[in-house]
């Protein structure tokens, strides 16, 4: 397995022991989710109500099974929404 840097906006880095870069190791997205989850409890609600992803500069669905590059980065960031 594969280790990502994760990055976070700025007001979830009390979940994360003041970090806004995480370095996770995962395959997939769900997998990343599940991780997230799973390492850091506190963001389970941001997580459930919505957020995007950008890998490699490109938005992502949360919840496919879409691989990661290796070497990705990936930001974590509010639902965007349509308009």
């Amino acid at each position: 397995m594969m280790a990502v840097n994760v990055y976070l906006w700025a007001s979830l880095k009390k979940f994360t022991n003041d970090k806004d870069i995480l370095t996770i190791e995962a395959t997939t997205i769900g997998e990343l989710i599940s991780v997230l989850r799973r390492d850091f409890p506190g963001l389970k609600p941001f997580l459930d109500s919505g957020i995007s992803f950008a890998i490699n500069g490109e938005l992502s669905n949360p919840n496919s099974n879409e691989s990661i590059p290796d070497e990705a980065e990936i930001y974590i960031m509010q639902k965007l929404k349509g308009g």
